[in-house]
């Protein structure tokens, strides 16, 4: 945080005035990153503040679009926004401000901010006026002491309510053993403690639609081609084993803004930027160098399947068998940090899968 200040001193016989403005500038940059890499693509443009919306984003298209920007409010910011770092203008929150947008050419993009009270100096005085400018990692505990809503950068998008709590539990994670790969690890060990009963009862579910697969395969094969008489007859068995192929829904569905929460976190957090965890993984930012991680990642994936009822339609069963194969090859350029979690949340999920439906 940089403390600006400007102090005139007025030699003239005549008053001085002045105003005091920021600019910040930015060049849209082309994305060359993998394809792959499309759904982990922070956002990178601008925001600032309003009393009504205290994170809104001034993308490089809007302005574009010449769609400019402006406002005039009490204190507030201005920031360019990017991967892990940020720029940001924040003028006194007693004084009135004006902001606007700009346009410099197809590539080059601002943001602008004017103070409206003008530093008049008198002749023969000496005045200052400042504003304080962050320039830095976007680190959640510095940008909320500078002003508010400046922590909101960190995008975690429109789960942020649920993505704070899971940063404030993955740092204190960190703290046993100051290594961000074993916080990922014990964050993800938590939140499945934490649903473990939501997800008993999926995986008791699944369990009896497995059990169940022997008596299906022997139905499908007596109806033959007659769709009608093989929904019956499948309708039939769930009503009479009292089995309910949609039981285990529900508990999934609650998890999803979750876990797709922590996905952000893991995607969005500059700690995990050249953080090492073990062996070869030296940036949990970065991808495995040797794709050791999206490897197990899928292997966990096939077991998961193997243990799960066999979808009833031909094509939806070869559809979900190549799935492993599939997200292997998708993380091999995701940050190692990703592919760590959704790994270890595969190993414990198998685990509690075959703990649940041996007890049940």
């Amino acid at each position: 945080l940089i403390n600006v200040e400007y102090i005139v001193n007025n030699k003239s016989d005549k008053p001085y005035y002045g105003y005091m403005y920021g600019k910040l500038k930015q060049t849209e940059r082309q994305n060359n990153d993998n394809f792959l890499m499309m759904s982990a693509r922070s956002y990178v443009g601008g925001a600032m503040y309003t009393p009504e919306k205290h994170y809104k984003k001034i993308s490089f298209s809007d302005i574009k679009s010449d769609k400019k920007f402006n406002q005039q409010i009490f204190g507030g910011w201005i920031a360019m926004v990017e991967h892990y770092f940020l720029s940001a203008w924040v003028p006194s929150i007693s004084d009135e401000i004006f902001y606007c947008s700009e346009k410099y050419n197809d590539y080059l993009y601002g943001l602008t901010f004017i103070c409206k009270k003008p530093l008049i100096v008198e002749p023969g005085e000496t005045k200052s006026i400042k504003s304080d400018l962050f320039a830095g990692p976007q680190i959640a505990d510095e940008l909320k002491n500078i002003s508010d809503g400046l922590k909101l950068t960190i995008d975690y998008g429109i789960l942020w309510p649920i993505a704070q709590p899971i940063f404030w539990l993955l740092k204190k994670s960190y703290h046993f053993f100051e290594n961000w790969g074993f916080a990922i690890i014990i964050t993800t060990l938590i939140i499945k403690l934490l649903f473990y009963q939501l997800s008993a009862s999926s995986y008791k579910s699944m369990g009896k639609m497995k059990r169940l697969q022997p008596r299906i395969n022997l139905i499908k094969e007596n109806c033959g081609e007659d769709k009608t008489k093989f929904s019956k007859a499948i309708m039939d068995l769930y009503k009479h084993e009292k089995v309910n192929p949609l039981g285990g829904c529900l508990s999934v569905l609650i998890q999803i803004p979750v876990f797709i929460s922590l996905y952000y976190v893991l995607l969005e957090s500059v700690e995990l930027r050249q953080a090492k965890f073990i062996f070869w993984i030296n940036d949990l930012s970065s991808n495995d160098p040797y794709y050791v991680l999206p490897i197990f990642m899928g292997l966990s994936m096939y077991v998961q399947q193997k243990l799960s009822p066999v979808p009833i339609d031909q094509m939806q069963a070869k559809v979900m068998s190549i799935m492993p194969f599939l997200f292997s090859f998708l993380c091999f350029q995701f940050p190692s940090g990703l592919v760590l979690y959704w790994f270890i949340n595969n190993v414990l999920s198998i685990f509690q899968q075959m703990f649940i439906v041996k007890n049940s």
